[in-house]
């Protein structure tokens, strides 16, 4: 082990035969028990389906559907550049330097909530706390070989979905909240990236968008609209006023890799970086678990993953 290793399986055998850690299946594995499902509706409304196997196939060509992208190419209209003015200065841009330190990745592991549910790979973050001496140089050279290639291997970036009803009794796929379970190496990296990002979202997230920005606070947009509603009511005349709430309905499902691109460029964020974030975002390995088991993988051609650290910062940019 005093070499990086290039699949985590070397890593789990090692712990099942040296300190004794058993099933490698992650909490969500067994959730339900086997041949737990009801029936669904098809394609069609009143079209049940009741099958297990075409259970299985409907979702899982419900969700290639979802995360299937509808363009080839964002398009960016010549016209919009005078009107990005947020940028940041060749000072701040090469302040996001792409060289990581072991301070850095100390720092992001210990941020991870040790016992949330793992990825693919079965590792809470609690294991690599416990044995860093063990594993530490491993994950520091993992890490720094993603930052160094701005490139990050498909074994780190393998993603598990667990389904989560919003609802009691649910019958589409619509009524499934799909949640992204991250292996702990991955969830460092991007921890990493999103650490230098903060320093300047206060600069390039407009000052309505209090969500994940520092200093500010959710609540107080949520009172000036209360105060907007309140003039409103009192406004008199003939002039006639209104207020729409939108609901973006699968907002981080939809999200074109493209256009998530173009928008980083226009940020003027170090070219080094925006290749790293895409490779995070656009080489992840997806697979549906099901009644206590994994489905077959599939690579996505848009969304962003809910689950993921770096998701939340990416969708208010």
């Amino acid at each position: 082990m005093a070499r990086p290793m290039h699949n985590w399986e070397h890593i789990w055998n090692f712990l099942k035969t040296r300190l004794g850690i058993g099933s490698r299946r992650n909490i969500f594995g067994n959730i339900f028990p086997k041949n737990h499902f009801g029936n669904i509706f098809g394609k069609k409304k009143r079209d049940w389906i009741s099958k297990e196997r075409e259970v299985i196939n409907h979702f899982k060509e419900g969700f290639i559907r979802l995360y299937s992208t509808s363009q080839v190419k964002a398009k960016w209209n010549n016209s919009q550049r005078t009107r990005w003015q947020v940028r940041l200065t060749e000072e701040e841009r090469n302040s996001l330097d792409i060289s990581v330190f072991k301070e850095e990745i100390a720092t992001a592991l210990w941020s991870l909530n040790a016992f949330k549910a793992p990825g693919p790979d079965g590792l809470y973050a609690s294991f690599f706390l416990r044995f860093r001496l063990t594993v530490g140089d491993i994950v520091k050279e993992e890490v720094k070989q993603a930052f160094f290639q701005r490139k990050i291997p498909e074994y780190l970036n393998s993603t598990s979905i667990v389904l989560i009803p919003k609802i009691q009794s649910p019958k589409s796929i619509g009524s499934y909240r799909p949640i992204s379970l991250c292996n702990s190496v991955y969830k460092i990296i991007t921890k990493i990236i999103v650490g230098r990002l903060r320093l300047y979202l206060d600069k390039l997230i407009a000052s309505c968008q209090a969500a994940f920005v520092p200093r500010r606070r959710g609540v107080d947009n949520a009172i000036i609209v209360q105060k907007l509603i309140h003039s409103m009511k009192k406004i008199k005349g003939k002039g006639g006023y209104m207020v729409l709430k939108i609901d973006l309905e699968k907002a981080y499902d939809k999200l074109e890799w493209s256009f998530i691109r173009d928008t980083l460029i226009r940020f003027n964020l170090l070219k080094n970086l925006i290749e790293l974030i895409m490779s995070c975002i656009s080489s992840v390995s997806t697979s549906i678990l099901f009644n206590g088991g994994a489905l077959e993988p599939f690579m996505p051609t848009r969304r962003i993953r809910q689950g993921d650290p770096l998701s939340s910062y990416i969708f208010i940019m």
